[in-house]
Formats: C-alpha cells, sequence, structure tokens
C-alpha cells in the first residue's frame, strides 16, 4: 500500500463496492493517507487550497470572544469551557483567547478551551501556533470523550467543518430512492448505483 487510492481500492476489491461516505471518511482522515492528516502540504491559506474566514482578519475571532462572555453571563456559572470542533490551523482559538485575555482578564481566569481535533497533521499546526496557551487549552479526539468526561457547560462552535462530514449520497430514481456507491472498473474508481445501504437513510429522508 503505498497511498490513499490503493488503500480505497484495496477496501473495494475486499468488500465490493463501498458508500460514499465510507470513500470520503477514507480519503479525507484515514490516519497515514487522509487529506487532513497528511502533513505534507498546507490546506488551510494563500499556500493551500482554500481560505477560511480567520485567515482574513481576527475580527470573527473578537466578535466571539464577546459572544461567549455574553453566554456565560446568562448561564451564571462559576466556570465556561468554549469547545471547537475542527481548529483547522488553530488561527480562530488564537484569536478568541487573544481578544478574551485582553479585554476581560477576569473571564480568561476561568475558561477553558477545548478542541476536537481527528487531524493529527492539523493538532500538531495547533499546538505550536498556540503554545503561549497550552495552560489553556485541551485537545480530544471526539465529542465521545467530551461526553465520557463528564461534558461540559459552555458553547460548542466550529468553521467551516460540517461540509467536510462524510455523507452519504442518495438520489430518486422514479418512485424509488437509490444510492451512490464507490466501485472500481479496469482499476479505476467509479460511481454506481445501488439500494440504499442502510433503513436509516429512509427515515432521515422521510423525517
Amino acid at each position: 500500500m503505498t497511498n490513499n487510492q490503493e488503500n480505497i481500492k484495496d477496501l473495494i476489491n475486499s468488500k465490493g463496492i463501498i458508500t460514499f461516505a465510507e470513500f470520503m471518511e477514507i480519503a479525507l482522515y484515514h490516519p497515514k493517507f487522509g487529506y487532513y492528516n497528511s502533513f505534507d502540504n498546507p490546506k488551510i491559506g494563500a499556500d493551500g487550497d482554500f481560505y477560511t474566514s480567520s485567515d482574513v482578519h481576527p475580527f470573527i475571532g473578537k466578535v466571539l470572544a464577546r459572544e461567549f462572555k455574553t453566554m456565560f453571563e446568562i448561564l451564571g456559572t462559576n466556570s465556561f469551557s468554549i469547545v471547537e470542533m475542527g481548529a483547522g490551523k488553530g488561527t480562530m482559538a488564537l484569536d478568541i483567547l487573544n481578544e478574551i485575555n485582553r479585554y476581560d482578564p477576569d473571564f480568561y481566569d476561568i475558561i477553558s478551551y477545548i478542541i476536537i481535533e481527528k487531524s493529527c497533521a492539523f493538532r500538531s499546526r495547533q499546538q505550536e501556533l498556540l503554545k503561549g496557551y497550552r495552560q489553556k487549552v485541551k485537545w480530544i479526539d471526539s465529542l465521545t470523550e467530551l461526553k465520557d468526561t463528564g461534558g461540559f457547560t459552555g458553547s460548542l462552535f466550529s468553521n467551516e467543518l460540517v461540509d467536510a462530514f462524510p455523507v452519504n449520497r442518495v438520489y430518486q430514481d422514479g418512485n424509488e430512492l437509490k444510492e451512490i456507491y464507490v466501485s472500481l472498473n479496469n482499476n479505476l474508481l467509479v460511481e454506481k448505483t445501488g439500494k440504499l445501504s442502510t433503513g436509516a437513510l429512509l427515515n432521515i429522508l422521510k423525517s
């Protein structure tokens, strides 16, 4: 196995076909070969594949910092956790922490900042960027891990994350719903249609 394409082909050869969600999960998040886990090239910014708002200006992070303080005041609690899912390079986290630390040191003292990050490459970049806040920031792998530690009181947010979630692809053919799978044809990755992989998809579409 030399790259992710071969990894995907091996899986298809063993299973026959895979859902588009499986294909997307492997393509983006395979621990060694996935796009977001690769250390080879930058993903975000002028030298990467796309921009996010936090690459343009720290303004959004500053606005969020003030909103988190408002949420804390409304809750009336003694602690407040800011939980960011998929923090990318960590620039949004840096902007938020810089702003809170600057304008409200008392609020800064009580907050905790939790980053849910499954990409080893991004986590490494975040830890380097946020090294000045290492006593304030904690990294975990998933929402399940957050739940298992007793949950939190605060706010959970993300910036341009949902579009990177693996999805099943379904379309309507006459009166029938069909799913788009990924298969092989002459050792090339191709789309193939078939029945829904799970009845849960039908329930979701009906709801």
